[in-house]
């Protein structure tokens, strides 16, 4: 199916989806081996820095909460 140009979503360079890439593995680095503190203001910083100052449905401590609660099980 063909979209017309200005219905398509604005491309992101390589390098960025790297560097966001780059700062999640960070912060689930945070989530499970560091203190929550941490977790929490490196998220609150991550939504700042991508534009969304704080989620409208979770702050930055809910959203903590919700990745500690599935926290996979390595056996």
């Amino acid at each position: 199916m063909d979209i017309r140009p200005e219905l398509l979503p604005p491309s992101v360079p390589v390098a960025r989806v790297e560097q966001l890439a780059r700062e999640i593995r960070r912060i689930e680095h945070l989530l499970y081996d560091t203190d929550r503190s941490a977790a929490e203001g490196a998220v609150a910083a991550f939504a700042e820095a991508t534009g969304h100052s704080e989620p409208a449905d979770a702050s930055a401590e809910q959203i903590v909460d919700a990745a500690l609660a599935y926290r996979p099980i390595v056996l």
